[in-house]
């Protein structure tokens, strides 16, 4: 039987500071994955719609982040979490800031998918984090 190399981690602090920088990350995600619900009577006011479409506005973050996990696995596995981390941070950030702009339907849909995309690397990026940086008795606490 062959053991696995040993892994070299990488300076304690600059590990627990990348992994907590993505652990943010993920909570604003998460933030931005409940925000309609905040804001569900105003988005029915403002562009004058039915609950059913704000529904479909909510749900359109979903159907872009379920379809999307397994090409973003694809995409930490080549890259490394740290830069697809990155750009899905301006991805979500560009969403966010169009659908706070938006003065109709059409841009708040695109833009809830962006959010919905950028959102998908999250929970994936900080796994690949844990698992490339810290010890398999830190991965389940983590």
């Amino acid at each position: 039987m062959t053991t696995a190399p040993n892994k070299v981690f990488p300076n304690r602090f600059v590990a627990w500071l990348v992994w907590s920088i993505a652990v943010f990350y993920y909570l604003y995600e998460y933030v931005q994955r409940i925000s309609p619900a905040v804001m569900v009577g105003d988005i029915m006011h403002d562009f004058n719609i039915s609950a059913a479409t704000v529904g479909n506005l909510s749900a359109i973050y979903f159907y872009v982040y379920g379809a999307m996990q397994i090409p973003i696995g694809i995409i930490i596995d080549n890259y490394g979490p740290k830069r697809p981390l990155f750009c899905a941070a301006i991805l979500i950030t560009l969403g966010s800031f169009l659908f706070s702009y938006s003065d109709n339907l059409t841009l708040s849909f695109a833009s809830r998918g962006l959010v919905g995309l950028g959102s998908a690397f999250g929970y994936l990026c900080c796994l690949k984090i844990v698992v490339n940086w810290f010890s398999e008795k830190q991965f389940v606490m983590m």
